[in-house]
């Protein structure tokens, strides 16, 4: 009986760095034919319409910086591999074209990676380096950090004397892509990917509500100003102590792993993530209330993020 691949023999390596806290990765690949089609009979066969379409996605538990986060407005290609057992699924030539980052109030930020590949996708040998086999050396942040609830500060409309309990960052990274057909090219291929400005961001943020005063309808046509917010999120890194025995023995694993006991005393903040935007707009509200619960409203933001080239005030990336 075949054996399945359990979380636990799995690795995932993206641009030669094994990523830490993915919980979900997806691959998934199409191709458009269409028939031929001649008088007198009917469809002599299929051709390909168009370059084949492949997409991958990461979910990632994050208690530490986010490496992908900058990828919103920096227009690089990303290779990488899922490896479980002896085999191996690999993509290169993807772009982000989409990336998301949410908390909920006790909970683990989570974010997730859209990346449209423009290249190969398909199965890789992890025995032989180069193409389509891309582990890496490198390892992912590797302090081990805790995200409180107090270490996370946000400012928007009504959030000083009203609970946010939860808000999430949604980017749409639009792609330009030039296709060429080469000499043995049966399909087109990627020559060239560039990101297709303004990129557009969208923020929500949800409240229980004590005091808040809800903006009128009429205030989105005549209010030419700029709303504002912030998000801010660190994280504590607690100093290790070894566990030692009554006569000072280091207590380790059958492994040699020490055991450790993490300080309550000792300890650092880091900055793990942060977006502000200072000329965005509030484009909806949600104000909903009802007997079995809290009252609560929904704002959501829209920011123009635009080419750091330009001459604007507008920001590249998150």
């Amino acid at each position: 009986m075949a054996n399945a691949y359990t979380n636990y023999n799995q690795n995932v390596y993206m641009q030669g760095i094994k990523l830490k806290g993915v919980n979900n990765i997806s691959f998934s690949s199409s191709a458009n034919f269409k028939s031929v089609n001649i008088l007198g009979s009917s469809s002599i066969g299929q051709i390909t319409a168009g370059a084949p379409q492949a997409n991958v996605s990461v979910t990632r538990d994050l208690s530490f910086v986010d490496l992908f986060q900058n990828y919103t407005g920096i227009n690089r290609s990303i290779r990488g591999s899922l490896l479980y057992g002896n085999r191996m699924i690999s993509f290169d030539e993807g772009h982000l074209t989409s990336y998301s980052y949410s908390v909920d109030y006790g909970q683990t930020p989570v974010s997730t990676l859209g990346i449209t590949v423009y290249g190969d996708l398909g199965s890789g040998d992890p025995e032989v380096a180069g193409y389509m086999n891309y582990q890496g050396p490198y390892q992912d942040d590797s302090n081990k950090k805790i995200v409180r609830p107090s270490d996370i500060s946000v400012s928007c409309h009504g959030s000083t004397s009203n609970r946010v309990k939860n808000f999430s960052v949604d980017v749409n990274v639009p792609k330009l892509v030039a296709y060429a057909y080469g000499d043995r090219l049966t399909v087109p291929q990627a020559v060239q990917v560039s990101i297709g400005y303004p990129v557009e961001v969208t923020s929500s943020f949800t409240m229980e509500v004590d005091d808040y005063q809800s903006k009128r309808v009429s205030d989105y046509l005549i209010n030419k100003n700029f709303d504002a917010f912030s998000i801010n999120v660190k994280g504590i890194v607690y100093d290790e102590n070894v566990l030692i025995t009554a006569p000072g023995d280091e207590l380790t694993l059958p492994d040699g792993t020490f055991l450790t006991l993490l300080s309550d005393t000792i300890y650092q903040i880091s900055q793990l993530w942060s977006f502000s935007s200072f000329n965005t707009k509030i484009i909806s509200q949600d104000f909903s209330s009802s007997v079995d619960g809290i009252s609560e409203v929904k704002i959501s933001y829209k920011s123009l993020l635009n080419n750091p080239n330009s001459n604007t005030t507008l920001y590249q990336y998150l």
